[in-house]
């Protein structure tokens, strides 16, 4: 019988096990993971702490016992301390006693996702300074929220983002330190301007947000609050502070083992999922990623993308021919309450690094006919390079359907089109969801025009 190890669930390890399981019901397959709790939604996080979901349970999708009903053994609470490739062994340790044992596997695959950043702040280990991880940080960020009216978010992107907006419905006041000079970096400074001076506005006297700063020190007060103090002198008291500074690639245990990174900093892997050692596959956020655009590898923690390499991982696993995960696009989207920001491929400046001469043009349009009382504005950015007329990236935001649009645009990035070719392509139509000539094509005939002059 083949024996399949798997450290780490949540998105990646939960979907490859499962996968597995029903191609190859014979296979021995168990999941090693440090967390009480191995299949939940990460992303859905921000919403219990904003009390859009009541209960955190709604947020696990599989429980131990689901694993278990369908053959797979789960040794939660269970830290793998050490991969040995020569001997096909791992050394774990369980987190309830302290005791430690071997066990063996045929095929393992790593699934150890990504882990907060931590910038280097003096007083960074003071209480009720959090990040947030996993369901029992949520659960210890809303406990602190329901008694607090001052939160401090380190890092403006989109956790956040999305943590600011919960911290607001809950009357709290909320500084966000943000080392860019706008929110959401990944957005050019345009778009990134729109963004910020959009999300202030929602938000009025509940958000601070402090540009080209970082957090240098925090102290704690007599009344058993926290000092903040910025690089540019900015002081403020808070209640609690949350580290959303971003996440970095889990690989010790490859690095020990031999597994070889990429130029991202995240596991090197093949597009079968294969690392550089024999029978031991990498999925998820510590894997990394072809950017099938920019032709680089990168480091993009998505549960979208994770999804999807535990199950071609699995196909590879059980035998099944020529099954590849061949890179991504870089699309995403947050909300901030109405308001969504969404974006597919390169930003100009990503475009610019590497090589590319990048053509743009924004429009504001509705998102649907005018006379429909639900129509609302939305703002795109279609950028292509000026050489050969191919599409680079887009970026969309407002309060209507933006990523509807990225998520078309998507589609049109992944198949390398021409702004001649996709000025072509057949949209629907009907007043309640857009309008007779759409947003998309409004922009692709602007983006035209721009490139023969």
């Amino acid at each position: 019988m083949t024996k399949v190890v798997i450290i780490g669930g949540v998105a990646s390890g939960s979907k490859a096990a499962f996968k597995l399981k029903r191609l190859k019901p014979n296979f021995d397959i168990t999941i090693y993971t440090k967390e009480h709790n191995v299949s939940y939604s990460a992303c859905g996080m921000p919403y219990y702490i904003g009390g859009i979901i009541k209960d955190i349970e709604k947020l696990i999708i599989r429980k131990v016992d689901d694993f278990k009903k369908s053959g797979i053994d789960v040794k939660n609470l269970h830290e793998v301390l050490k991969i040995i490739p020569e001997q096909k062994r791992l050394l774990i340790r369980d987190l309830k006693t302290g005791s430690e044992f071997f066990d063996n596997y045929d095929k393992l695959i790593i699934a150890t996702g990504a882990g907060p950043f931590m910038p280097d702040i003096k007083g960074i280990d003071l209480g009720n300074i959090f990040t947030l991880r996993n369901l029992n940080d949520g659960r210890k960020i809303k406990k602190k929220l329901l008694h607090s009216e001052r939160a401090l978010i380190i890092g403006g992107n989109y956790i956040g983002v999305e943590l600011a907006e919960s911290f607001i419905r809950h009357n709290v006041t909320t500084t966000i330190v943000e080392q860019n000079s706008h929110l959401m970096k990944f957005f050019d400074d345009d778009m990134g301007n729109l963004i910020q001076n959009t999300i202030k506005n929602i938000s009025q006297d509940y958000l601070n947000i402090l540009n080209s700063d970082t957090v240098v020190e925090l102290k704690k007060t007599e009344n058993n609050d926290i000092e903040v103090i910025t690089k540019n002198g900015f002081r403020t008291v808070v209640d609690f502070v949350v580290i959303a500074a971003g996440v970095r690639p889990c690989v010790r245990l490859a690095v020990e083992a031999g597994v070889e990174l990429g130029e991202s900093g995240a596991i090197k892997v093949d597009n079968k999922m294969k690392t550089n050692i024999e029978d031991i596959w990498a999925i998820g956020d510590c894997a990394e990623k072809l950017h099938l655009i920019s032709k680089k590898n990168i480091f993009a923690p998505l549960s979208s993308i994770a999804n999807k390499e535990g199950r071609i991982c699995a196909l590879n696993i059980a035998g099944k021919e020529a099954k590849t995960f061949n890179g991504i696009i870089g699309s995403s989207v947050v909300k901030y309450f109405d308001f969504s920001m969404s974006k597919s491929g390169l930003a100009d400046f990503e475009a610019k690094k590497l090589g590319f001469e990048p053509v743009s043009v924004i429009i504001t349009n509705l998102d649907k006919s005018k006379y429909m009382p639900e129509a609302k504005e939305i703002t795109i950015k279609l950028t292509a390079d000026k050489n050969t007329h191919k599409l680079l990236g887009v970026q969309c935001i407002g309060f209507g359907d933006a990523d509807k649009r990225v998520n078309i645009l998507a589609t049109a990035l992944l198949k390398e089109f021409t702004v001649e070719e996709l000025v072509n392509i057949d949209l629907t139509y009907s007043p309640p969801v857009s309008i007779s000539i759409d947003p998309i094509l409004i922009a692709t005939y602007k983006l035209i025009e721009k490139l023969e002059n």
